[in-house]
């Protein structure tokens, strides 16, 4: 297997263990929010001193016209989705950028997919 072979293989393995620990995120996401990997964890690149950068997309009512307040996600849940990534992330031992502050929101559902 070539080195971008044992990128991918790492990478998914990563991703999935991750996604075996984000119980209590999971359930606050569903139908509300999505979080995606970008960087080299997003092109499935990623090496064993990579860091994970998150980015949070919530989804908001149509006719807040993309305002905050009209956030399908409370402000609690975003708090314990991110707790949540966090003790995931640790608990696996994976390097990760807390640049995961912002909550980028959208009012197109179509757009998002589940990992």
């Amino acid at each position: 297997m070539d080195e971008i072979g044992h990128r991918r293989e790492y990478t998914s393995k990563q991703l999935t263990a991750l996604r075996k620990e984000l119980r209590e995120a999971d359930l606050l996401l569903e139908g509300k929010a999505c979080v995606y990997a970008t960087g080299s964890y997003g092109r499935l690149e990623a090496r064993t001193d990579s860091d994970l950068d998150l980015f949070i997309v919530g989804l908001t009512d149509p006719a807040s016209k993309g305002s905050p307040k009209g956030s399908r996600l409370r402000h609690l849940d975003e708090i314990c989705i991110k707790a949540d990534l966090i003790h995931a992330t640790k608990r696996l031992g994976l390097k990760t950028s807390m640049a995961m502050g912002g909550i980028s929101r959208t009012t197109r559902p179509s757009s998002l997919q589940r990992p």
